[in-house]
């Protein structure tokens, strides 16, 4: 191979390494793949911050949840709604759906033990 072909190879190994992980991260801030009103929530272990300490929603109005997982699988249950997103994995999304009739604060956990502090994750879903 000439010195050019060895530099155009290099710049473009260069870029597929750079470029694959950016593009993917820049997708996901974009909100690429959404539909307008989703609310996207990260779940992670109670010692990286655990789940968000609260939802606020509108009674009436349908929820569209999507759920992730920032480092472990995680599990996410409003025990009062009757809601259980199953097993979230880290990377992967899982989609719920509702429409909360009654205004209120419904607290929601982790239903995966996933860390030492499992039992301190835990935040509420407001229905205003």
């Amino acid at each position: 191979m000439n010195k050019r072909t060895e530099i155009i190879a290099g710049l473009l190994v260069v870029l597929i390494i750079v470029g694959v992980p950016l593009g993917s991260v820049l997708a996901k801030w974009s909100g690429v793949g959404t539909e307008p009103g989703t609310i996207d929530v990260v779940l992670k272990q109670f010692e990286r911050g655990g789940f968000p300490r609260e939802i606020r929603v509108k009674q009436g109005q349908k929820v569209r949840l999507r759920l992730t997982s920032d480092d472990v699988t995680h599990g996410f249950i409003i025990g009062d709604l009757g809601i259980d997103a199953g097993v979230i994995h880290p990377g992967k999304y899982t989609i719920v759906e509702f429409v909360p009739e009654e205004k209120g604060e419904f607290s929601y956990v982790c239903s995966i033990r996933c860390s030492p502090l499992h039992s301190k994750i835990r935040g509420y879903l407001v229905v205003e």
